[in-house]
């Protein structure tokens, strides 16, 4: 399943290939106090708490910009207004769940341009970010608002804690304090 294409595209992977994505950020001058985390989607439906799982975890990491947890989600309500929180010059990372076929359920999308939250629901909302991760967490069967509400929480939040530990491995805490210290 695994694709092998540069990120001007989006490359599929697995679990494994998220620290390749964020050293390939990194390389790109990308920096933990430049990066601002937008995690898109609600806690009201298992598989779409994607967003709000990761943003809760890495808020309670450390990392200090993210938009969009379990205390305050970025959802389709909210999104146009959080993002207003980005200051200007920026770069973003949009994470957010979606649904897929299921042969690619449990793998990961990335790719260098901005995610397209709403886009299976067919609600127009503004592309997020620089970069984005959809974790493609449910089959695409139907009614994409019913089967993410079915979706296995445990799938979910396994994800979540995939990226976080990508992000942790590439952009370490102690190293951005380090050098904002120097």
């Amino acid at each position: 399943m695994e694709r092998n294409s540069c990120l001007g595209g989006k490359k599929i992977v697995r679990e494994h290939g998220l620290i390749p994505f964020f050293k390939l950020m990194a390389e790109d001058g990308v920096n933990t106090s430049g990066l601002w985390f937008v995690c898109i989607g609600t806690d009201r439906s298992s598989g779409d708490s994607l967003g709000p799982l990761t943003g809760t975890l890495l808020m309670e990491a450390g990392y200090a910009n993210v938009i969009g947890t379990l205390a305050e989600p970025c959802d389709s309500d909210r999104l146009p207004r959080l993002l207003q929180r980005i200051p200007a010059g920026a770069v973003v990372l949009g994470i957010d769940a979606c649904v897929g076929r299921p042969e690619a359920v449990g793998y990961f999308r990335l790719a260098r341009e901005p995610i397209e939250p709403g886009r299976s629901m067919g609600r127009p909302l503004p592309p997020v970010g620089d970069w984005s991760i959809a974790a493609i967490v449910c089959e695409n069967k139907g009614n994409p608002a019913f089967v993410l509400q079915r979706t296995p929480l445990n799938r979910v939040l396994t994800m979540a804690r995939d990226i976080v530990k990508a992000v942790q491995n590439v952009f370490p805490l102690a190293v951005a304090e380090e050098s904002m210290k120097r």
